[in-house]
């Protein structure tokens, strides 16, 4: 039986590609399988489809986050563990993975995840626009980000996956205010620790573009019923772009998330996101959304 899906996403870095199968397959145990969702230009140069690992043939073009979507749909395990390219483990028990999720309320996980010096514990879901957690008081919950991240496959089902919208970021502070949202429990795994490439995982969308996405999102789950999401005035938005201006990415992705947070074009999209999502994971309670959201912590 399988019991831990292990889903690597194509990028055309076949080096990085090759650099994190070649760690799966020299720690995988028994009942793991490994899922490497493409857009057919992969020519598995060793011929492990098949045996080693799952190959999953994407329409061309598909985002790195539509690979890893369609991976989830042909997942046979219960519980998930995304590694984009170039992500190696350091070290990992996955039994203590799949035991962590023993726990029916639990619906994500985070590994301790090494970027060159720096160790992160995931996404701090009550500071915005994402940031992430460096230093993790026992108090605080972490939303796990897409690299490493551990999930259980029923909870992005309900939510019909990753929110794709080209960016690996975007995506990830989606599910941090949906988890948020929904009450969703999320842990951290101390057993399970990997290396992330400090030169990052290839092509980025503009920083701009992010920060926009990100500003529309976090706008569009701010006004939900009983969201207790809340969105910094402009002024501050304003003043913070002023503070770093000897960075210009982060000064790009700062405007955009300003201007983000005017555009509510997302919010009918986010709203029936996350009551689909409830329906979901609560069929009986489905006509409760048809007024109010709930703000309780729910089953994953």
């Amino acid at each position: 039986m399988t019991r831990l899906s292990l889903i690597v996403p194509y990028s055309l870095n076949d080096a990085q590609i090759e650099r994190t199968l070649l760690s799966l397959l020299e720690n995988r145990p028994s009942g793991v399988e490994i899922l490497l969702p493409h857009d057919g230009r992969y020519a598995d140069p060793y011929r492990l489809g098949g045996d080693e690992i799952v190959l999953i043939e994407c329409d061309r073009g598909t985002s790195v986050v539509g690979l890893i979507n369609q991976a989830i749909h042909a997942s046979c395990s219960p519980v998930l563990q995304i590694l984009l390219p170039g992500t190696t483990l350091r070290q990992v028990d996955f039994d203590a993975v799949i035991e962590h999720f023993d726990d029916q309320t639990l619906a994500a996980a985070s590994p301790v995840m090494h970027v060159g010096p720096n160790i992160c514990f995931g996404i701090d879901p009550h500071h915005l626009p994402k940031k992430t957690i460096h230093h993790l008081p026992d108090s605080l919950q972490s939303i796990p980000m897409l690299d490493g991240g551990c999930y259980r496959r029923r909870t992005l089902l309900s939510l019909g996956g990753f929110f794709d919208r080209g960016s690996v970021e975007v995506a990830e502070l989606d599910f941090c205010l949906a988890a948020r949202t929904l009450g969703l429990r999320s842990d951290l795994i101390p057993d399970c620790e990997i290396d992330a490439p400090v030169e990052g995982h290839g092509k980025r969308p503009h920083p701009y573009t992010v920060g926009h996405l990100m500003g529309e999102l976090t706008v569009a789950y701010s006004r939900l019923d009983s969201s207790d999401i809340e969105t910094e005035s402009i002024i501050t938005s304003v003043g913070r772009i002023a503070g770093g201006l000897m960075h210009p990415s982060a000064i790009a992705q700062r405007l955009g998330w300003t201007l983000g947070l005017r555009d509510r074009s997302l919010e009918a999209q986010i709203r029936h996101r996350i009551e689909k999502a409830i329906g979901n994971m609560h069929p009986l309670n489905r006509s409760q959304t048809d007024h109010k959201l709930p703000n309780y912590r729910m089953a994953a």
